[in-house]
């Protein structure tokens, strides 16, 4: 037996050693998979029955069981503090003798706790015999009165299936550090024999500053062999109740919700505002630049406090991101076409949501207009990710010199552009990710300034960089379904390769990147040096392997953020203006060229000169610190919120116009509702407008009269 176990499961028991023999061989069954040492310690109120001589069939030597009787019956408070007094883990597991664990338990309590040093105690989901749902941790009404939340609720319901703050969970089986424990000296004895003992000491790890949570994703079976007859037991719960009550009036008055709170607000009291983050695909930060760049503002925004809802499409039924994303605290639910008016009336009756965040123009109009129909103080910001029209527009002008590319006509934009325009103009706020694309948003298409908010691609810089000598090779790395991530890929192959090789006739090319096309992987020829690797499960390890980085983007939009994970990386990188947009690094941390030979001469010149490459590595790391970290974003992201609150009073004639963009979508929902509400609102703002010779607004009432609007 270790000295100092990971953890001390303490079983309190009293007879009933039918429940004890099923929770004791789930444990040793469960131990076999655990990657924690452990003991357990059978902590006995004087058992009667054979608990004191049978427990030994359960001795083994992954999680040894110790067994301790105590003189004379303590109940369960006292035998609960008793057995903690003699545990020697790290972490402290308290545990009835009527429950059923299953494999993996213990590593994912433990796990939360180890990950969140802020939480002092995590508590499971219980089922029942039957595998209904129990409990998924409780709330406290001001009055003392507790209710288990998710009681009777679905095994995989969204609402609690992400580990959630609670007021208080249920001591059936939860697990904390053992120092905490001792140090709040345990069950409090003023709730001898029992009951309310739970909730005073959940309460007594938040007053000193830790969270208390509930890991929905963990399942104990719950069997309810309780000690005492109903009579006894309703007696008990009322006389501590009010001890409860006495004892933390003030808390209560001030953090719980009042008796008759619905349900659904319950389960969000303990937090503060709540933010609802629709992305129209699946957050995978493997796959994208701004899925990447998404999914650490989601963890971001939890991090500070905020309860986070993530609102996926087509979401699948396993998928360990997903598993990730609950695993920090945040709501996961799935897009159902149709029933996306339920989904913002549930949200809203549950959460007190401060904003909705729509990324692409496909969220904003499922969304967008229900936020504002069904509960008009919500700030609605649309999210660029890059702005879709900028780019298109620049795939066409691959030839333009780089001062033309930098400019847009409004008069000649397509019908996408205005599509796109109207997201922007209909919110409160809008989220891009460079200051080059606010410039010609302002600039050339004539948007308000006040609506732009530049929340930039979001990068972990190494603590640790692998040195000059350490890499070898060149690298490019891109998702395969981006046209000039493809299209750079092909261009480096065809015109900047031939001239590396023929200055370094060894150096090899790794192209990396999540579902290349076929035409891509086609490129792989080995004897040429170019190997085209496909997905890889590290790809900062990739780039890291690599001593520089090739990136000759010819059209595009945003922040490439393949360039800042190199920069986070410790790698230079070789690129076109194009790909430098918005980084502001040229000449300190990137190389910058248009002529293919230049490209090509810069490029080996960092691959051979050590000097050359350990500045422009140290200067990209620094840049990545300063300006593309996730505090930066977080704090750009709070300030666009307050900022789209105090826009969201303004009633300008263009939000109107955009508005009636979205006529026909809303004219299928609610007919009467709709027709009456849109018509009123934006045939004065049309009236004025229609004569306009401002190009923006001729871009838009185009697109009106395209959707059969008159």
């Amino acid at each position: 037996m270790a000295d100092h176990p990971d953890v001390s499961i303490v079983i309190t028991t009293y007879n009933g050693w039918a429940l004890t023999k099923k929770c004791l061989a789930s444990l040793v069954d469960s131990a076999k998979s655990s990657a924690l040492s452990a003991e357990i310690i059978l902590s006995d109120n004087c058992s009667t029955d054979d608990t004191p001589r049978a427990w030994q069939d359960f001795q083994n030597d992954k999680w040894p069981v110790r067994y301790r009787r105590n003189q004379e019956n303590l109940g369960y408070l006292r035998n609960a503090n008793a057995g903690a007094a003699e545990a020697r883990g790290t972490f402290l597991c308290l545990m009835n003798n009527d429950v059923i664990v299953r494999p993996g338990w213990l590593d994912a309590m433990v796990e939360v706790l180890r990950k969140n040093e802020e939480v002092g105690l995590v508590g499971p989901k219980y089922l029942s015999a039957k595998g209904k749902v129990v409990e998924c941790g409780g709330a406290i009404f001001s009055d003392g009165t507790a209710v288990q939340l998710g009681n009777a609720s679905q095994i995989d319901d969204p609402r609690f299936s992400y580990v959630n703050d609670v007021h208080y969970c249920s001591m059936a089986c939860v697990v904390m550090r053992t120092a905490l424990f001792l140090e709040l000296g345990g069950y409090d004895e003023r709730y001898i024999p029992a009951y309310y003992e739970d909730v005073d000491l959940c309460f007594r790890i938040a007053e000193r500053g830790f969270r208390v949570v509930v890991d929905s994703l963990v399942r104990i079976t719950h069997l309810f062999g309780g000690s005492h007859d109903l009579q006894e037991t309703l007696q008990l719960m009322d006389k501590n109740r009010k001890t409860l009550v006495e004892r933390w009036k003030d808390r209560l008055e001030r953090l719980h919700p009042p008796p008759g709170t619905p349900p659904a607000r319950l389960r969000s009291w303990p937090r503060g505002s709540t933010i609802v983050f629709h992305w129209s695909f699946l957050v995978n930060p493997d796959s994208t630049t701004g899925s990447l760049r998404n999914w650490r503002l989601l963890l971001e925004a939890r991090r500070r406090g905020h309860h986070i809802v993530y609102v996926g499409e087509n979401l699948p039924v396993e998928q360990p991101f997903l598993d990730m994303l609950q695993k920090h605290g945040i709501e996961v639910r799935d897009h159902v076409i149709g029933l996306e008016r339920d989904l913002v009336r549930e949200l809203a009756s549950a959460h007190a949501i401060s904003a909705a965040i729509m990324s692409f123009g496909v969220a904003e109009e499922r969304y967008g207009h229900l936020y504002d129909l069904i509960d008009p103080a919500i700030v609605r910001i649309f999210d660029t990710v890059d702005v879709h029209f900028i780019r298109d527009l620049r795939s066409h002008q691959v030839s333009a010199t780089w001062g033309e590319i930098q400019r847009i006509a409004p008069g000649r934009l397509p019908e996408s552009a205005y599509v796109e325009i109207a997201s922007m103009l209909r919110c409160d706020a809008v989220l891009l990710v460079s200051e080059a694309e606010q410039q010609i948003l302002t600039r050339d298409v004539g948007l308000p300034a006040e609506k732009f908010h530049v929340v930039s691609t979001i990068h972990e810089a190494d603590s640790s960089i692998r040195s000059f000598a350490d890499r070898g090779g060149f690298s490019f790395i891109g998702y395969g379904g981006h046209l000039p991530n493809v299209d750079s890929i092909e261009y480096i192959v065809a015109s900047i390769w031939p001239g590396i090789r023929r200055q370094l006739p060894h150096a090899q090319l790794n192209v990396y990147g999540y579902k290349l096309p076929p035409k891509v992987l086609a490129l792989d020829e080995p004897t040429a040096g170019v190997f085209v690797r496909g997905f890889v499960e590290d790809h900062r390890a990739a780039i890291a392997a690599s001593r520089v980085m090739l990136a000759p983007l010819r059209f595009g939009a945003g922040v490439k953020g393949k360039i800042c994970e190199a920069f986070a990386v410790g790698t230079p990188v070789v690129t076109s203006p194009m790909g430098a947009e918005g980084i502001d690094a040229e000449g300190h941390a990137l190389a910058v060229e248009t002529d293919a030979q230049r490209f090509i001469d810069r490029a080996v010149e960092i691959y051979l000169n050590e000097d050359v490459w350990a500045r422009a590595s140290r200067n990209g790391l620094h840049l990545v610190q300063q300006r593309f970290s996730a505090v930066a974003a977080g704090d750009r992201l709070i300030e666009a919120i307050a900022a789209g609150k105090k826009l969201r009073s303004q009633n300008t004639p263009w939000r109107h116009v955009a508005c009636a963009a979205m006529a026909p979508l809303k004219l299928q929902e609610n007919p009467k509702d709709i027709a009456g509400r849109v018509g009123r609102k934006v045939t004065n703002a049309l009236y004025r407008l229609r004569s306009s010779r401002n190009p923006l607004v001729r871009g838009l009432i185009k697109l009106l009269r395209a959707r059969g609007i008159s």
